[in-house]
C-alpha cells in the first residue's frame, strides 16, 4: 500500500476482519495500518449476514481519494451471505467546490444610508400603501436592501474552525497590516511635488520630494509588519500542531489524522446517517421526516398498547371536559395607536437586534408606526398571527 499512488486508489475485497467488533486488537491493528498509509475504509455497516451468526463487516473498500467520493454502501442481492459493496467516485463535487466561492451578504448601516432609507421608505409607503402586513414587510425589506445592501464580499478563510492557531493578538496584527496597506495606497494617490517628474511608481522611488518619501516610508512600514506577521503566524501554526501531536502521543489514529490535516489530506465531514429497514439514509430531510413520524406515532402506539391489555381509552372524557367554562367578558383589549407603537420602539435597547439595527427602526418609527398599529389591530380582531412574525432568525448580516 505504501508503493501505491497517493490518490485515486481503491482496494476492494473480503478482508475477514470485522470492523464492527470494536474490542478486538486485530481490528485496531488493521485500522492503524490502513490509516497510516493514507487510506480509509468506506463501509461501516454489516456486509455479511448468515443465519445463526452475528452480522459482521468483513467486506470493505479502502480508498485514499475521499475528496472525490460521492457515495458508498451495500446492496442486498440475495446471491450470497455476503452483500455486494459499491463505491461511486466522481470529481464533480471537487470541480464545483473550486468554481463557486462561498459568500455572505453584508449590509452597511452608516448614517448616509440611514437617511437615504428614511426618504425612500416614506415615499414608497405614501405612493403605494400596503393593504396587509405581508405587503408591508415586503416593501420594507425591499427598501432596506436598496439602501443598505452591499456587494457580496468573499468570505475569509481565516476562521477559528479552519485556522484555530489564529489568536486574538494575531487578528489585531492582521488588522494593523490592513491599515498600513490602506495608508500606503492612499499616499500613492497624492501627486508628486517635484517638477518634471512622471507618476510612474518606479520613478517615484528615487524622488526626494516629501510626498514620494512618505510613500516609501509607509511602504517600508507595511512590508516590515507583513514579514513579521507572517513569521508569527507560521510559529503559531507550528506550535499548535506540535501541541496536538504531543497531546495524542501514542494514539496512531489521531496522529495520522493530524498529519493528513497538515498535508491537506484531511477527511471530509461525514454526514449523519440513519438506519431504516436495514437501509442507510444520509439525506438530512429524510432523517428529519423519519424522526417526525416516530414522535407523532408515540401516542397512537401507546393507545394501542392499552387496548391490547383490555383498557379502552375511547370512552374516557375529553380534556375539554375538565376545563372551566369560558368567560367571554373577562378581558378587553383596546386598539393600539401609532403613538403607543412609537413609545415602545423608543424604549428598545440598541444592539439587541439580530437582523436590523434598532437605530434604523427608531429613525423610521414616525413613518412605520401608523401602519404597524393598523396591522396589529387587524391581527387581534381576526385572530391571525402573520407568518412573517413566526420566523426565529433572519439571515441578514451587518457590518459596523
Amino acid at each position: 500500500m505504501k508503493t501505491l499512488p497517493k490518490s485515486g486508489v481503491h482496494i476492494m475485497g473480503d478482508f475477514n476482519i470485522n470492523l464492527l467488533n470494536r474490542n478486538n486488537k486485530l481490528v485496531d491493528e488493521f485500522e492503524n495500518k490502513v490509516l497510516g498509509t493514507g487510506f480509509f475504509p468506506l463501509i461501516s455497516v454489516a456486509t455479511h449476514e448468515k443465519p445463526g451468526c452475528k452480522s459482521s463487516c468483513i467486506d470493505n473498500i479502502l480508498s485514499n481519494d475521499l475528496e472525490n467520493t460521492l457515495k458508498s454502501g451495500t446492496l442486498r442481492l440475495g446471491v450470497s451471505h455476503h452483500h455486494a459493496v459499491f463505491h461511486i467516485n466522481t470529481n464533480f463535487n471537487n470541480q464545483t467546490k473550486h468554481s463557486q466561492a462561498k459568500f455572505t451578504q453584508y449590509y452597511d448601516y452608516c448614517k448616509t444610508n440611514v437617511e437615504s432609507f428614511i426618504i425612500s421608505i416614506n415615499k414608497k409607503l405614501q405612493s403605494n400603501p400596503p393593504d396587509n402586513f405581508s405587503n408591508f414587510c415586503s416593501t420594507f425589506n425591499d427598501e432596506l436592501d436598496k439602501a443598505f445592501k452591499l456587494e457580496r464580499p468573499k468570505c475569509s478563510k481565516r476562521t477559528p474552525l479552519t485556522n484555530p492557531w489564529i489568536t486574538f493578538g494575531l487578528i489585531k496584527s492582521i488588522n494593523t497590516k490592513d491599515e498600513l496597506y490602506d495608508s500606503w495606497k492612499k499616499a500613492q494617490k497624492v501627486k508628486c511635488l517635484a517638477p518634471d517628474k512622471s507618476e510612474n511608481p518606479a520613478d517615484r522611488k528615487n524622488c526626494d520630494c516629501r510626498t514620494c518619501k512618505t510613500i516609501t516610508t509607509r511602504y517600508l512600514e507595511y512590508k516590515s509588519h507583513r514579514q513579521a506577521l507572517k513569521r508569527l503566524i507560521n510559529l503559531a501554526k507550528k506550535k499548535f500542531f506540535s501541541d496536538k501531536i504531543s497531546e495524542f502521543s501514542g494514539n496512531s489514529k489521531k496522529l495520522w489524522e493530524i498529519i493528513n490535516n497538515i498535508r491537506g489530506k484531511s477527511r471530509h465531514e461525514i454526514k449523519p446517517s440513519f438506519k431504516l429497514d436495514d437501509r442507510k439514509i444520509t439525506e438530512r430531510r429524510l432523517i428529519a421526516n423519519e424522526f417526525n413520524k416516530y414522535f407523532v406515532s408515540i401516542a397512537t402506539k401507546l393507545n394501542e398498547g392499552y387496548s391490547n391489555d383490555g383498557i379502552s381509552v375511547e370512552g374516557l372524557p375529553s380534556f375539554s371536559d375538565y376545563l372551566p367554562k369560558a368567560c367571554p367578558t373577562s378581558i378587553y383589549l383596546s386598539d393600539c395607536n401609532q403613538y403607543e407603537i412609537m413609545d415602545i420602539i423608543e424604549e428598545l435597547k440598541n444592539g439587541k437586534s439580530s437582523d436590523i439595527p434598532i437605530n434604523v427602526i427608531k429613525k423610521s418609527s414616525t413613518i412605520i408606526s401608523p401602519y404597524l398599529a393598523q396591522f396589529f389591530n387587524d391581527c387581534m380582531k381576526e385572530g391571525i398571527f402573520p407568518d412573517e412574525l413566526k420566523l426565529g432568525k433572519d439571515t441578514r448580516r451587518t457590518t459596523p
